[in-house]
């Protein structure tokens, strides 16, 4: 179930390319996502929309503040005002701060995404899940041995064929 909550935020929130992935730019989200790096700047055909992002992440959090503030109110309506307004300059900050958070995590998830629909496209043979770190690691090969950009496909299909046997 929160696979597919997750699919739905994915293709609400972005506008998805429908051809796939190009094979360098696939090898290269493959690794970064794999290292758990930046992948916001990838060209793997995806665009935020902004205001829909907004939406989703202030819905998912009023399922989050909402009962918070119904408990909150009980103990905050004995207490102090101002330790009331310290609490929600607080909660404010944090409210704004993680939205970024919540954009990675998009990002993170619409590359994964992207990434498995279009692995089937370039490696037809070999399952995402087994040679994901194959791939990464043949491809680290390829860059470190100054490979050329168009040879690195026959380098690493040689790679894997020769792991195959």
């Amino acid at each position: 179930m929160i696979e597919k909550l997750k699919l739905n935020i994915i293709n609400f929130v972005f506008k998805i390319s429908s051809s796939p992935v190009l094979y360098y730019d696939l090898l290269l989200a493959n690794k970064r996502f794999n290292d758990g790096m930046l992948t916001k700047n990838l060209e793997i055909g995806v665009r935020l929309i902004h205001k829909r992002a907004y939406v989703v992440f202030f819905l998912l959090l009023h399922i989050v503040v909402i009962p918070l503030a119904y408990f909150s109110h009980i103990l905050f309506a004995k207490v102090d005002c101002h330790l009331s307004i310290i609490v929600a300059i607080v909660f404010t900050s944090f409210v704004f701060s993680f939205f970024g958070v919540f954009k990675e995590w998009l990002f993170d998830a619409v590359l994964e995404k992207r990434i498995k629909d279009s692995w089937p496209v370039h490696f037809a043979f070999f399952s995402y899940e087994k040679y994901r770190f194959k791939v990464e690691k043949y491809f680290d090969e390829a860059l470190k041995r100054d490979i050329q950009k168009k040879d690195i496909q026959r380098f690493i299909e040689n790679q894997l064929s020769q792991d195959d046997k």
